[in-house]
């Protein structure tokens, strides 16, 4: 069985950062359609279960999953990666990080 590890991740800027965060450090490109519809969905449909695939090919796939009623929120699945969970935290760490930086910039600029 493939390893798997997952983060839950706030549907924001600071997860544009770590999908990004997520390619480069996989070596893939994400589906950008996808990406977007994390986002749109999060506006519009605020009630029903979604999954999205990010990358499925060969032994590496990263989904995400957003739970009934719980729009604003997603779980973000690695299999088959050697990404361990402490870096796959910490990445989300910095992502969040670099989101904030960036709105502190756009609000005193």
């Amino acid at each position: 069985m493939a390893k798997i590890v997952k983060h839950l991740a706030v549907i924001d800027g600071g997860l544009r950062f770590a999908l990004f965060g997520l390619e480069c450090a996989l070596g893939v490109e994400f589906s950008v359609t996808e990406v977007e519809r994390v986002f749109r969905d999060m506006q519009v449909n605020q009630v029903s279960e979604k999954e999205y695939r990010f990358w499925d090919r060969g032994k590496l796939r990263v989904t995400g999953l957003v739970g009934d009623y719980e729009p604003e929120s997603i779980w973000i699945h690695i299999e088959g990666s050697s990404i361990e969970q402490a870096r796959l935290d910490e990445l989300f760490e910095r992502a969040g990080y670099q989101a904030l930086r960036l709105k502190r910039t756009a609000n005193t600029a």
